[in-house]
């Protein structure tokens, strides 16, 4: 799996659809920067969505921004 999401980062940078600036690190030694796709691997239900949702296992993503800090 792992490589599989190395190998479309690697597309999504080739093909401008991911921003080759500032990028985070994830689970895994995956990284992400700005445009690309990330999935939530668990619940954690005191990260909020919203007035009524909360971070499901599932939810779908896009990085808008990469922080200095690290926070995306």
């Amino acid at each position: 799996m792992r490589q599989l999401n190395e190998r479309a980062r690697a597309e999504r940078l080739r093909d401008h659809e991911t921003s080759p600036g500032r990028d985070v690190a994830l689970m895994d030694t995956a990284r992400a920067s700005t445009g690309d796709l990330v999935i939530t691997r668990r619940n954690d239900r005191k990260l909020r969505t919203g007035r009524t949702g909360w971070v499901r296992n599932g939810d779908r993503w896009t990085v808008i921004d990469v922080r200095r800090d690290g926070s995306i």
